[in-house]
């Protein structure tokens, strides 16, 4: 992180367990902003321990008001693609009353930077294969045709931090003529700086993460507002 922007500030709700949000969003958004974590407690990734996520935000919420941000992420991808479009919104709206800015979750900057890149989706996520099909409804939900969708079976979050780059790419090019015209990993907790290029490089496809969808939807928002 940098002061090339003084007072630009994004609050950055990330479960406990995340590691990736704070290594991949500086770099991504390039000293744009500072950004300023609060941590929501997270045992498992499970649909349990994710609906609880929901009341640990409220209440971290409180506590990063403090350092008046100009943007607010909520840094987990399957914390509100979980529920659906409507809890998303509502619960959108009780963060921006909390907060005083305006929240992009991961979910929705997902669903923005695969738009821009095509319609088609295949996606590859950490997740156990229920959250994977509440992923791909939330896709389908916006108006995107998710051509494959798989999970990698993973519930211990550490272990989502240690899927490696090659890893990622086997699990991309296993599905190769699906009909994607677009690759979406799924999961604020991947390491993906090194994957992207390397995907995209194999397949020819554009490739997108949670953590790259977000840093992109910060850096759009910062522009609209005249942050940057």
């Amino acid at each position: 992180m940098t002061d090339s922007v003084p007072g630009t500030r994004i609050a950055v709700l990330v479960p406990s367990s995340d590691t990736g949000v704070e290594i991949e969003l500086p770099r991504r958004i390039g000293g744009a902003a500072s950004l300023h974590v609060a941590r929501m407690p997270l045992d498992a990734v499970t649909p349990e321990a994710l609906h609880a996520l929901e009341a640990a935000a409220i209440e971290q919420s409180v506590s990063l008001r403090r350092v008046s941000p100009d943007l607010a992420l909520f840094a987990c991808t399957s914390g509100t693609f979980l529920r659906g479009t409507a809890f998303e919104s509502r619960f959108v709206a009780e963060l921006e009353q909390i907060l005083g800015a305006p929240v992009i979750t991961a979910a929705r900057a997902m669903v923005r930077a695969l738009s821009t890149r095509g319609s088609r989706v295949r996606l590859i996520a950490s997740y156990s294969e229920d959250i994977v099909a509440a992923e791909a409804a939330y896709l389908r939900e916006h108006g995107l045709e998710v051509v494959t969708a798989h999970g990698l079976g993973i519930v211990d979050d550490e272990e989502t931090a240690r899927v490696s780059p090659e890893r990622l790419l086997a699990a991309s090019e296993r599905f190769s003529g699906d009909g994607a015209d677009v690759v979406m990993l799924s999961c604020t907790n991947l390491r993906t700086l090194d994957a992207i290029p390397r995907i995209e490089a194999a397949l020819g496809l554009p490739a997108v993460s949670s953590n790259s969808a977000l840093a992109e939807a910060a850096l759009a928002a910062l522009r609209a507002s005249g942050s940057r």
